[in-house]
Protein backbone atom coordinates (compact mmCIF):
# COMPACT_ATOMS: atom_id res chain seq x y z
CA UNK A 1 0.00 0.00 0.00
CA UNK A 2 1.60 3.76 -1.07
CA UNK A 3 1.03 6.10 1.96
CA UNK A 4 -0.71 9.48 2.15
CA UNK A 5 1.99 12.05 2.31
CA UNK A 6 1.56 15.17 3.82
CA UNK A 7 3.59 17.93 2.61
CA UNK A 8 4.25 20.69 5.41
CA UNK A 9 4.95 20.28 9.18
CA UNK A 10 3.11 23.61 10.14
CA UNK A 11 -0.04 23.69 12.18
CA UNK A 12 -1.92 22.18 9.16
CA UNK A 13 0.09 19.24 8.12
CA UNK A 14 0.18 18.29 12.09
CA UNK A 15 -3.76 19.00 12.40
CA UNK A 16 -4.11 16.53 9.61
CA UNK A 17 -2.04 13.62 10.94
CA UNK A 18 -3.39 13.87 14.30
CA UNK A 19 -6.99 13.90 13.21
CA UNK A 20 -6.27 11.36 10.78
CA UNK A 21 -5.30 9.31 13.35
CA UNK A 22 -8.15 9.21 15.22
CA UNK A 23 -9.82 7.67 12.20
CA UNK A 24 -7.19 5.45 10.99
CA UNK A 25 -3.94 4.45 13.08
CA UNK A 26 -2.44 1.69 10.28
CA UNK A 27 -2.33 3.67 6.80
CA UNK A 28 1.23 4.53 6.18
CA UNK A 29 1.62 8.66 6.42
CA UNK A 30 4.71 10.29 5.45
CA UNK A 31 5.12 14.13 5.92
CA UNK A 32 7.81 15.94 3.81
CA UNK A 33 8.88 18.81 5.13
CA UNK A 34 11.71 21.55 4.06
CA UNK A 35 12.39 22.53 7.85
CA UNK A 36 13.51 20.82 11.09
CA UNK A 37 10.12 19.29 11.58
CA UNK A 38 9.68 20.65 15.18
CA UNK A 39 6.27 21.17 15.80
CA UNK A 40 5.53 24.35 17.64
CA UNK A 41 2.50 27.27 18.12
CA UNK A 42 3.12 30.10 15.49
CA UNK A 43 1.21 32.54 17.45
CA UNK A 44 3.87 31.96 20.37
CA UNK A 45 6.34 33.19 17.82
CA UNK A 46 5.50 36.43 18.78
CA UNK A 47 4.36 35.67 22.49
CA UNK A 48 7.53 33.69 22.96
CA UNK A 49 9.56 36.72 22.15
CA UNK A 50 8.68 39.18 24.81
CA UNK A 51 9.10 36.06 26.96
CA UNK A 52 12.93 35.85 26.36
CA UNK A 53 12.00 32.20 25.08
CA UNK A 54 14.37 30.57 22.38
CA UNK A 55 13.36 28.23 19.44
CA UNK A 56 14.05 25.54 21.51
CA UNK A 57 11.80 26.20 24.29
CA UNK A 58 9.31 26.88 22.07
CA UNK A 59 9.59 23.51 20.43
CA UNK A 60 6.60 21.54 21.40
CA UNK A 61 7.31 18.34 19.87
CA UNK A 62 10.28 16.78 18.00
CA UNK A 63 9.99 15.26 14.75
CA UNK A 64 11.16 11.91 16.30
CA UNK A 65 8.18 12.40 19.09
CA UNK A 66 5.87 13.09 16.17
CA UNK A 67 6.64 10.17 14.27
CA UNK A 68 6.30 8.03 17.03
CA UNK A 69 3.27 9.66 18.72
CA UNK A 70 1.07 9.47 15.40
CA UNK A 71 3.17 6.52 14.02
CA UNK A 72 3.85 8.26 11.04
CA UNK A 73 7.24 9.06 8.78
CA UNK A 74 8.61 12.33 9.08
CA UNK A 75 11.11 13.45 6.70
CA UNK A 76 12.92 16.81 7.22
CA UNK A 77 15.07 19.02 4.85
CA UNK A 78 13.42 17.77 2.23
CA UNK A 79 12.90 19.78 -0.94
CA UNK A 80 9.86 18.95 -3.35
CA UNK A 81 10.78 19.39 -6.60
CA UNK A 82 7.63 18.09 -8.59
CA UNK A 83 4.81 16.94 -8.04
CA UNK A 84 3.24 14.12 -11.02
CA UNK A 85 -0.81 13.76 -10.32
CA UNK A 86 -1.43 11.70 -12.91
CA UNK A 87 1.63 9.38 -11.48
CA UNK A 88 0.65 9.84 -8.24
CA UNK A 89 4.25 10.58 -7.32
CA UNK A 90 6.58 13.04 -5.80
CA UNK A 91 9.74 13.49 -6.93
CA UNK A 92 12.13 14.64 -4.48
CA UNK A 93 16.02 16.12 -6.21
CA UNK A 94 17.19 12.61 -5.73
CA UNK A 95 14.74 10.36 -5.21
CA UNK A 96 10.98 9.77 -5.62
CA UNK A 97 7.91 9.25 -3.25
CA UNK A 98 4.54 7.39 -4.75
CA UNK A 99 1.19 8.31 -2.95
CA UNK A 100 -2.26 7.02 -2.67
CA UNK A 101 -3.14 10.35 -1.51
CA UNK A 102 -1.29 13.85 -1.17
CA UNK A 103 -2.36 16.32 1.08
CA UNK A 104 -0.43 19.94 0.64
CA UNK A 105 -0.04 21.62 4.10
CA UNK A 106 2.03 24.38 2.69
CA UNK A 107 1.45 27.13 5.25
CA UNK A 108 2.28 30.87 4.31
CA UNK A 109 4.71 32.99 2.51
CA UNK A 110 5.91 35.77 3.79
CA UNK A 111 5.67 39.24 2.16
CA UNK A 112 9.51 40.63 1.37
CA UNK A 113 9.65 44.03 0.07
CA UNK A 114 12.18 45.23 -2.44
CA UNK A 115 14.75 46.69 -0.37
CA UNK A 116 18.54 48.15 -0.79
CA UNK A 117 21.50 49.13 1.10
CA UNK A 118 24.41 47.64 3.19
CA UNK A 119 21.92 46.54 5.65
CA UNK A 120 19.76 43.92 3.41
CA UNK A 121 21.36 40.74 5.16
CA UNK A 122 19.96 41.77 8.72
CA UNK A 123 16.31 41.65 7.77
CA UNK A 124 14.64 38.76 8.50
CA UNK A 125 11.12 37.06 7.74
CA UNK A 126 9.74 35.41 10.93
CA UNK A 127 7.23 32.44 9.49
CA UNK A 128 8.63 29.79 11.56
CA UNK A 129 10.10 28.02 14.33
CA UNK A 130 13.61 28.17 12.45
CA UNK A 131 12.80 31.85 10.90
CA UNK A 132 12.23 32.64 14.95
CA UNK A 133 15.77 31.05 15.95
CA UNK A 134 17.62 33.20 13.38
CA UNK A 135 15.91 36.27 14.31
CA UNK A 136 16.05 35.81 18.16
CA UNK A 137 20.08 34.76 17.56
CA UNK A 138 20.91 38.29 15.38
CA UNK A 139 18.34 40.69 17.59
CA UNK A 140 20.15 39.27 20.90
CA UNK A 141 21.38 42.54 22.88
CA UNK A 142 20.15 44.82 20.30
CA UNK A 143 18.23 48.23 21.93
CA UNK A 144 16.39 48.78 18.49
CA UNK A 145 14.34 46.95 16.19
CA UNK A 146 12.84 47.76 13.49
CA UNK A 147 9.50 45.87 12.59
CA UNK A 148 8.02 45.78 8.88
CA UNK A 149 4.90 44.24 8.71
CA UNK A 150 0.78 44.96 9.37
CA UNK A 151 0.15 42.17 12.28
CA UNK A 152 -0.26 45.00 15.33
CA UNK A 153 -0.01 42.15 17.38
CA UNK A 154 2.89 40.98 16.21
CA UNK A 155 4.30 44.59 15.91
CA UNK A 156 3.21 45.06 19.64
CA UNK A 157 4.41 41.96 21.02
CA UNK A 158 7.91 42.47 20.23
CA UNK A 159 7.97 46.03 21.76
CA UNK A 160 9.22 44.31 24.86
CA UNK A 161 11.34 46.20 27.82
CA UNK A 162 14.62 47.27 27.19
CA UNK A 163 14.44 47.68 23.82
CA UNK A 164 12.89 49.71 21.57
CA UNK A 165 10.74 48.99 18.30
CA UNK A 166 9.68 51.47 15.58
CA UNK A 167 6.60 50.61 13.74
CA UNK A 168 6.15 50.92 9.83
CA UNK A 169 3.17 49.19 8.68
CA UNK A 170 1.78 48.67 4.80
CA UNK A 171 -1.53 49.06 3.76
Amino acid sequence: MQPIVIIGSGLAGFNTVKEFRKLDKDTPIVMLTSDDGRNYSKPMLSAGFTKEKTADDLCMATPEKVAEQFNVEVRTDVHVAEIDPSGKRVLLPDDHLDYSKLVLALGADTWTPPLEGDAVGDVFSVNDLMDYGKFRAAVDGKKTVTILGHKTQVVYSLNYPNNKCDRTTRK
